[in-house]
């Protein structure tokens, strides 16, 4: 990449930054704005379709959402002759594994993500590994899947870590090991998983792969629910201790 279109993406990747700052934020308006001046930037172009798509600061809308998500795949499709960047390959073959902008193709899919994790790119990895468990697009390969999560997880990869935990816990692909499990669900739990957290909590509430402690337990599960993860909400509301905490 020349240095001019170097400057060039360095500015629209910073003004998608600043678009999704003020979607978080919930200043839908300001978003909108900021997208729609930075429509040559495939990511703005993408989260547009999403926003028609989910109705999300504008009125629900899916016909425009595709129209906005082809726009980002021939915006992708140009920087892969380009380019032939590893992203460039993964975010195509989001955009077929979820009929964004194209018709729905798991065998695409995997296809792009396949590229894209030969390049070394983790997320396309961690993907591929989705598609090997479940059969999508791909033969079922459980023991595929884990070596892909294991790989991913290994180089820090946070989803990754969770469901190398689950594998590990329901011997997915691997020899059924719940102190590997709880190996990992921790590691992705220190950075900030919330699933990982509640099945953490689990596994101190049942003494599955550690000695049993309830307030450990109990710990895990409300970090997840203050992070918002609805699952650790419904826990505490089921033992009625929603409201209580809310009160405090």
């Amino acid at each position: 990449m020349s240095n001019n279109k170097k400057k060039k993406e360095s500015e629209m990747q910073e003004f998608h930054d600043s678009a999704m700052h003020c979607l978080n934020r919930g200043l839908l308006d300001g978003a909108l704005f900021i997208l729609r001046k930075n429509t040559e930037y495939y990511k703005s172009v993408l989260q547009l379709g999403e926003c028609y798509e989910k109705g999300i600061g504008v009125e629900k809308d899916n016909s425009i959402a595709q129209e906005w998500y082809r726009k980002a795949v021939t915006l992708i499709e140009k920087r892969i002759e380009e380019e032939h960047s590893a992203e460039d390959y993964f975010e195509l073959g989001v955009c077929y594994r979820k009929g964004e902008g194209v018709e729905q193709d798991n065998s695409k899919a995997v296809e792009l993500y396949t590229i894209a994790a030969q390049k070394g790119y983790l997320s396309a990895k961690h993907n591929l590994g989705i598609m090997y468990v479940n059969g999508l697009g791909v033969e079922k390969d459980e023991k595929k899947a884990f070596d892909l999560f294991k790989e991913c997880a290994e180089e820090g990869f946070i989803e990754s870590m969770f469901l190398l935990g689950e594998a590990y816990f329901n011997g997915t692909g691997v020899e059924q090991d719940y102190n590997e499990a709880v190996l990992w669900y921790k590691r992705a739990a220190e950075k900030g998983e919330p699933d990982s957290m509640v099945h953490l909590g689990y596994c101190y509430q049942e003494g599955i792969g550690v000695e049993e402690d309830i307030d450990t337990a109990w710990d895990y599960i409300y970090k997840a629910a203050e992070l918002g993860w609805q699952p650790a909400i419904d826990i505490l509301d089921d033992a009625g201790l929603l409201e209580d905490e809310e009160s405090t």
